[in-house]
């Protein structure tokens, strides 16, 4: 696994915790809360950087196919965000 890889797995795996924590939030009735807050900004960063890697990886892929897998994956990734954030 490359250190790209290695980054983007535990971004993700950060993600999906973070986006787990604020739910938890906000169905406890915290919205007006600082740490929502804080736990939005932690979400947005993680997805900025999952963002950023994956342009990292799609400079070093070696073929359209993989460079296609790569956004998939991304867009995924952000579609589930985006629902979350849509609530």
């Amino acid at each position: 696994m490359t250190a790209l890889e290695e980054i983007k797995k535990s971004t993700k795996s950060s993600l999906e915790a973070k986006q787990h924590e604020l739910l938890d939030l906000i169905g406890a009735g915290h919205e007006e809360d600082i740490n929502v807050r804080d736990a939005i900004l932690d979400l947005i960063s993680d997805a900025l950087l999952m963002y950023k890697t994956t342009i990292a990886q799609v400079r070093v892929a070696e073929s359209l196919d993989e460079v296609a897998a790569l956004w998939r994956e991304l867009h995924d990734m952000c579609s589930s965000t985006l629902y979350l954030w849509q609530g």
